[in-house]
């Protein structure tokens, strides 16, 4: 039903990295919001070994087994709660799949296609906070990236962000976007643009790794980031820009 290209994801995955060396910054702050069992834990950990990761995962089943793959990893802090846009409790999906599990609903055309069964759920609730409330509490000021994969419920997440997201206190946000309709009421990329554009972050890469047998783009990564780290990347660009062509021409003058 659909068709996944690994090496799509890992390039705009790679480009988080390639932006973060091009600021030089050592050691990051990483909100891991839809951690799953660990494995974007695993990748940041490996590409950047200083960095200190914040893991939300509200799936009781995957929770267990993110607890069990992080055990003895001082640099990982697990959250057993949702972000959203609210404190308390929400209903939550959790499908057969865990990586699959949203705040919002399957579309039911999914359950009837999928010959595993993978989309079929589990209704629960569970709890959640919003990430304005969960900085403030941790004493957390600034993100240097957020990582959101949770199955179109992207903007709940974003609105719970509300204050650092004003006050572009995220650095870099890396989240799926689903391009065809696979949850209700999910978040398209229009309405992410108009979110995140409002507070003045960029979008720099965009990169569709997941296909319909159709061919059509089902579902993407793209790579948002603030304001002040798109105007130095910019401006160091430039300069690079501009040695380049003095050594160039000051190449040609002694030749």
């Amino acid at each position: 039903m659909s068709i996944f290209y690994e090496e799509k994801e890992k390039e705009i995955f790679d480009r988080q990295f390639f932006l973060i060396e091009a600021l030089g910054i050592d050691s990051l702050l990483i909100f891991d919001v839809g951690a799953n069992i660990g494995q974007s834990v695993d990748r940041y950990s490996k590409a950047e070994p200083a960095s200190i990761i914040h893991c939300f995962e509200p799936n009781p089943y995957a929770f267990e087994e993110l607890v069990r793959h992080c055990e003895n990893r001082n640099h990982v802090k697990l959250v057993n709660s949702a972000l959203s846009d609210h404190y308390g409790s929400t209903r939550f999906y959790a499908t057969q799949r865990t990586e699959l599990s949203s705040l919002l609903r399957p579309e039911s055309w999914l359950s009837a296609l999928s010959s595993d069964e993978k989309y079929k759920f589990d209704e629960l609730f569970i709890s959640c906070i919003t990430l304005d409330q969960y900085c403030q509490d941790s004493g957390v000021e600034w993100i240097d990236i957020l990582k959101i994969d949770v199955q179109g419920a992207e903007p709940k997440v974003l609105q719970g962000g509300a204050k650092l997201l004003s006050s572009n206190r995220i650095g870099l946000i890396y989240l799926e976007v689903m391009l065809a309709d696979t949850y209700v009421n999910q978040a398209t990329l229009a309405q992410l643009l108009e979110t995140l554009g409002a507070y003045h972050y960029r979008l720099w890469d965009l990169v569709p790794f997941t296909y319909t047998s159709a061919g059509a783009a089902w579902t993407a990564n793209a790579l948002f980031i603030c304001p002040q780290w798109a105007k130095q990347v910019e401006e160091k660009s430039r300069r690079s820009i501009s040695e380049n062509k003095s050594d160039q021409k000051q190449h040609n003058h002694d030749s």
